[in-house]
């Protein structure tokens, strides 16, 4: 981590100036001190009335996350961790791309099953959701094999994003907030006989907007990219974080799970 620790007080030494040179602790605290200086984005403070039609927070409940040890959400379990501290640096340098690109929605992938996908979207959705202007939403777009909603230990029986997209619920109350973390949960719901034919009903998109009204980063949850038999040997346990905005290449970060961890 002392590479990682050099970089980014050498990083925010020069965005924000020469006093965040002086000794630190830990990372932990250099991140705090970062944080402390970041600023709400000029769209933000020059924010046009929302229209009529617009997504706003209703009538879905909130939920209290009780995630098992074996969930291993150290962003809401063990924030003083390394793992922790890992997921605040990567949510750091996404907050500096957001400042030179406009990138709202964040898409997390696999190659695989079990490879740690929903782990990082998790994790790094809590981080995001530490802000106390930024609005954070997490969003489990896999329908085949659902885990967002269990592996913060709210049952596994939410209507979500499935219902939506199939006309039985409204956006407004399917969207949970998470007590005592500053989050919003859109879980995938009850799953469809043909999740390929719903998610490309044409609905999504519209949804997405919506939500893009509300909340200033979307974190995606999504399926693997290949089927188990047909993954390519190179892209074995890999991560794929991808800024999810027109016209903004993918990030470069993929990675094994281990490096979070």
């Amino acid at each position: 981590m002392s590479r990682i620790f050099d970089a980014l007080k050498q990083s925010e030494a020069e965005r924000w100036g020469s006093d965040l040179l002086r000794p630190h602790a830990s990372v932990t605290e250099l991140l705090e001190a970062a944080e402390s200086r970041r600023v709400p984005p000029a769209e933000m403070l020059l924010a046009p009335p929302l229209p009529t039609d617009t997504f706003v927070l209703g009538s879905a409940p909130a939920l209290r996350p009780a995630p098992l040890p074996d969930a291993r959400l150290v962003c809401l379990t063990d924030p003083g961790s390394l793992g922790a501290e890992k997921f605040r640096v990567l949510g750091l340098r996404l907050r500096h791309l957001r400042e030179q690109r406009k990138v709202k929605r964040i898409v997390v992938t696999g190659t695989a099953p079990e490879e740690g996908k929903s782990l990082v979207a998790c994790n790094l959705a809590l981080n995001q959701a530490r802000s106390k202007v930024l609005k954070t939403l997490l969003i489990d777009g896999d329908f085949r094999r659902p885990t967002v909603a269990k592996r913060f230990g709210v049952g596994t029986l939410l209507p979500g994003l499935s219902e939506c997209l199939r006309g039985e619920r409204q956006l407004s109350e399917v969207v949970y907030k998470m007590e005592g973390t500053g989050l919003h949960l859109l879980p995938a719901g009850l799953a469809p006989e043909n999740p390929l034919d719903l998610m490309q009903s044409g609905r999504l998109p519209e949804y997405l907007d919506q939500l893009g009204t509300v909340f200033d980063w979307i974190i995606i949850d999504t399926p693997p990219l290949f089927p188990l038999a047909a993954r390519p040997k190179t892209l074995r346990g890999r991560v794929e974080i991808a800024a999810a905005e027109p016209a903004i290449p993918a990030m470069n970060s993929r990675r094994s799970t281990r490096a979070f961890m």
